[in-house]
C-alpha cells in the first residue's frame, strides 16, 4: 500500500532532483558561453599572429628540449642567485610547502597568484590548515575561495558560475547586496583584495618560463 506520506517523500525527492539539474544545466551553460567566447578571442588572435602554430611548434621544442636539461638548470639558477633570489629546490610536494612555510617565518598572511604549482600540492589547503591566512589575487580563484568551491577548470576557476552566481556569492560574503554587473563585481574584488596585499609583507607567485642566460 502506499501512503500519504510516501508520496510526500516521493514528490520532495523529485523536487530536489529538478533542482539538482537545473543547477546543473545553469552550469554547463555558463561553462559553454565562458569557452565560446574564449575560442572567438583565440579566432580573432589567429588573424593577428599568421605564424601562430609555428610559434607553437617552436615553443613545445624549446620546452622539450630544455626542460630536463641539468646544465640549463644550474644555468638559471645561477644567474638567478646572481640577481638577488635565494633558489632553493625541492624534491616533493611536502618539501615545497615546508620551505614556503619557513620563508612565511613569523608572518600568517601570504598573498599569491595564479600558480598551478602550488594547486598541485595543494599549498593553500594544507596552510589554511595551520592556521595561515591565504588569500587568491587571481579574479576566478578569489571568487572559488570565497564561495568555498571546487574550481571547474585550471585556466577558468569560476567558469561555470555567472554573474548571478558571482553576485549571490559575493554578497553573502560582503553583508550586502551587489548588482550582478562584471564590472562592479570585479572592482569589489579588486579593492578587497587592495586590503590584504596592503597588509600582507609575503607574497608568492608561479613562472610558466625562465630565462636562463638573464636567471
Amino acid at each position: 500500500m502506499v501512503t500519504h506520506e510516501h508520496d510526500e517523500e516521493m514528490s520532495e525527492a523529485l523536487e530536489d532532483r529538478v533542482k539538482r539539474a537545473s543547477r546543473e544545466r545553469r552550469k554547463w551553460d555558463a561553462l559553454r558561453r565562458a569557452f565560446d567566447t574564449s575560442r572567438t578571442k583565440q579566432a580573432t588572435n589567429y588573424e593577428r599572429m599568421k605564424d601562430l602554430e609555428g610559434r607553437k611548434q617552436r615553443l613545445r621544442q624549446v620546452r622539450d628540449s630544455t626542460l630536463l636539461s641539468p646544465q640549463l638548470v644550474l644555468e638559471a639558477v645561477t644567474n638567478m642567485e646572481r640577481a638577488g633570489f635565494r633558489v632553493r629546490m625541492a624534491m616533493d610536494a611536502k618539501e615545497a610547502l615546508d620551505m614556503v612555510i619557513e620563508e612565511m617565518g613569523d608572518e600568517k598572511l601570504l598573498v599569491k597568484s595564479k600558480t598551478n604549482v602550488s594547486k598541485e600540492i595543494h599549498l593553500t589547503s594544507e596552510m589554511t590548515g595551520m592556521g595561515y591566512e591565504v588569500v587568491e589575487t587571481d579574479l576566478g580563484d578569489r571568487i572559488i575561495q570565497i564561495a568555498d568551491l571546487p574550481g571547474a577548470h585550471p585556466t577558468g576557476p569560476a567558469a561555470h558560475l555567472d554573474r548571478y552566481d558571482i553576485a549571490k556569492i559575493l554578497s553573502e560574503y560582503a553583508g550586502r547586496e551587489l548588482e550582478p554587473d562584471p564590472r562592479k563585481l570585479t572592482d569589489f574584488v579588486l579593492e578587497d583584495l587592495s586590503g590584504a596585499i596592503d597588509r600582507s609583507k609575503v607574497g608568492l607567485t608561479g613562472a610558466n618560463f625562465v630565462g636562463a642566460e638573464e636567471g
